[in-house]
């Protein structure tokens, strides 16, 4: 696929479906999910959709598994499991992001699963397309069953599921080693996303975005106008290509703007810094001051940081030279020192 090859029509039309699906939320301009369960009915008609969507809204999708797994992977994360398993495939860009980022080798058993047959094909022909030793199975999710347990790999799927395809995929969920999970960055999803996290809270511990594993700071009643979303930066290319313009252009998509919700579940436990707080969003910058919304273990609170109290850190915010778990000291509310 090139820029040339898209088929705009077939984006145009998805991006309608999505966006008469409740997508419409999403800065993303309604992306359409990594294969969704609950949809009425399969929306990819043919290769050629799913070869345009991967060409481009899926690697957007890729750009924010990038944003999660490159600090996962530094922090010392590995796969505590041997088996591989990406529900709702659509294009498999969860599960090809995973074996990218220094993965390749770290699972025998790839299994995907998508409700539509024309995802799945493509989605196994674009592993093995990169890794052709890499075995790959399509099979429903009940019938997985490994010893060890499996990563299981969740990406824009949770705001099309009804009921019971939400419970299917908690319960799925419940019988992995590790969970890794991307959704978009919209109030909605990230606060779906945090419903999710408490109904699995009890079976893992949390290595991301969460510096902790209490419930969540958001659940209080003086967070209820804040969610829990990052944002992924695009690479170069997205600013220099002459088929993102075109891309932007015609799906109304601001090229600039990359964000997301995750969740990155383990039954080990992380390492941990004391006092480690996840910075929320992106800070606010005003004469000399910058107001942070962080999430810590003892709640999520906005905390202020002047600029001549600690030099350096305002440099790594300002630039953004930071994954977003950060650790300093507070006093009334005013970071001190970091």
């Amino acid at each position: 696929m090139d820029w040339q090859s898209v088929d705009w029509a077939a984006l145009e039309r998805l991006r309608e479906v999505f966006l008469g699906r409740g997508r419409g939320r999403a800065t993303d301009a309604a992306a359409p999910a990594e294969g969704a369960a609950a949809a009425p009915g399969p929306y990819w008609t043919n290769e050629r959709d799913l070869a345009s969507y991967d060409f481009t809204l899926g690697r957007r999708i890729a750009w924010k598994w990038a944003a999660v797994l490159e600090p996962l992977i530094a922090r010392g994360w590995t796969p505590p499991a041997r088996q591989l398993v990406d529900w709702g495939c659509g294009s498999a860009i969860g599960a090809r992001s995973v074996l990218a980022y220094g993965l390749e080798g770290a699972f025998d058993d790839v299994v995907l699963w998508d409700h539509s047959p024309v995802a799945t094909q493509f989605a196994a022909a674009a592993i093995h397309a990169r890794r052709p030793t890499q075995a790959v199975r399509v099979a429903h999710p009940d019938a997985v069953v490994a010893d060890g347990g499996f990563v299981l790999v969740v990406s824009h799927v949770l705001n099309e599921l009804d009921t019971a395809g939400r419970d299917a995929l908690i319960g799925l969920a419940r019988r992995a080693a590790s969970v890794l999970w991307v959704e978009p960055g919209t109030s909605e999803d990230s606060r779906a996303l945090i419903t999710v996290r408490e109904e699995l809270r009890d079976s893992f511990h949390a290595w991301a975005p969460c510096p902790h594993d209490a419930s969540c700071g958001l659940l209080a009643e003086v967070n209820a106008r804040h969610w829990c979303h990052h944002f992924a930066r695009p690479p170069t290319e997205a600013f220099t290509e002459s088929g993102w313009s075109e891309f932007g252009r015609r799906l109304g998509v601001d090229l600039r703007s990359l964000p997301y919700a995750y969740l990155v579940l383990d039954r080990r436990e992380p390492p941990r810094a004391p006092g480690a707080a996840r910075i929320l969003g992106t800070p606010r910058e005003s004469a000399g001051l910058m107001r942070i919304l962080r999430c810590r273990a003892d709640g999520v609170e906005e905390v202020e940081l002047l600029k001549r109290t600690a030099p350096a850190l305002w440099r790594t915010l300002e630039k953004g030279r930071h994954d977003g778990l950060l650790t300093w000291r507070e006093q009334d509310g005013r970071v001190t020192t970091a």
